[in-house]
């Protein structure tokens, strides 16, 4: 059996003075992999740096939360899909997220 936490923001600040230990804790425990989420534009270049740092464990999740979507998502959307590109995985998951999203967004400010 596969064990992988999908949600898991191991990438944040709060992290940074031991996250060696928990990903060996996390890999102790079973885990094959992480997938993380970043939440806003801010946090997409740690999440990136993470998932460089341990390429065999964590695979990023592009997107945003709806709050987080400026009103004009366009140029944000190409930053990220470009910011994506060398994690294959990112593109697939963002797609649907961010695409989803603005969906919603739109469909929020028609009413």
């Amino acid at each position: 059996m596969t064990f992988i936490d999908t949600h898991t923001h191991l990438y944040g600040e709060e992290f940074d003075t031991d996250r060696a230990e928990m990903v060996e804790r996390a890999r102790a425990a079973g885990a094959e992999k992480l997938l993380l989420p970043n939440v806003d534009e801010e946090s997409i270049g740690r999440m990136l740096q993470m998932c460089d740092d341990f390429p065999d464990l964590c695979l990023p999740m592009m997107g945003l939360q709806p709050e987080e979507l400026p009103a004009d998502p366009w140029p944000l959307v190409e930053k990220m899909k470009q910011l994506s590109t060398p994690h294959p995985i990112a593109t697939a998951l963002w797609a649907k997220w961010v695409s989803t999203c603005i969906g919603i967004r739109v469909a929020a400010r028609n009413r």
